[in-house]
């Protein structure tokens, strides 16, 4: 199993293999085919939602979790298997990645209670 670490820097999270070798994710492998893709094992998944804070996705008629999605792109392209671990933090290089291959990709803040 792959295992992803925290960022050394803001574009940098490693991976760290079964036996304990590091090397930086590059996200250049991740193509908008590789996202399509995601998409639809992602939809596919029986305890799919939609998602509606945080870092989305919109692709056809869905929100999607852009870090999710953008993982199993990532697995995708990279040929790991589905039930690698990938752990990174998220935030704008995440929607910078999904922007840059042609996908619309925002931050929505979680709906603020009513005082009272």
């Amino acid at each position: 199993m792959l295992v992803v670490s925290r960022y050394r820097s803001a574009e940098l999270p490693l991976i760290i293999g079964d036996r304990g070798a590091k090397m930086a994710i590059n996200w250049s492998t991740v193509t908008a085919a590789h996202v399509e893709q995601a998409c639809a094992i992602v939809r596919g998944r029986p305890r799919f939602r939609e998602k509606t804070v945080g870092l989305i996705l919109y692709h056809g008629a869905h929100q999607f979790s852009a870090k999710e999605v953008l993982s199993e792109a990532y697995r995708v392209a990279n040929g790991l298997p589905t039930g690698s671990t990938l752990r990174f933090a998220s935030g704008e290089p995440t929607l910078r990645v999904l922007r840059r291959l042609g996908f619309r990709a925002d931050r929505l803040p979680a709906a603020e209670k009513p005082a009272g």
